[in-house]
């Protein structure tokens, strides 16, 4: 597990965009994810990072949702993609 977490850190410390991303309905633990794990890359990296979903109304409360963006303000081309609580099938 260490060497896998030190992978991702490498790959967010060289990377100039990053995108954070869940299921297309996202829930209050994708949202959260998303968001937490915004500032835990963004305090390792000078990564511009992005977060991206369709945030329905009931998690409008949660701390750093005003930096979610909906798809069509994205950038197009990133260098790392994470899907947090996607679903596998």
């Amino acid at each position: 597990m260490k060497n896998k977490v030190a992978q991702l850190r490498l790959l967010c410390t060289q990377a100039n965009r990053i995108l954070l991303t869940g299921p297309v309905l996202p829930d209050g633990d994708s949202i959260g994810a998303c968001l937490a794990l915004r500032r835990v890359i963004q305090s390792v990296s000078s990564a511009r990072v992005d977060v991206t979903g369709k945030i329905p109304y009931r998690y409008q409360w949660m701390p750093d949702i005003d930096t979610v963006k909906e798809d069509l303000l994205l950038q197009d081309h990133y260098d790392v993609a994470i899907v947090l609580d996607g679903d596998r099938n």
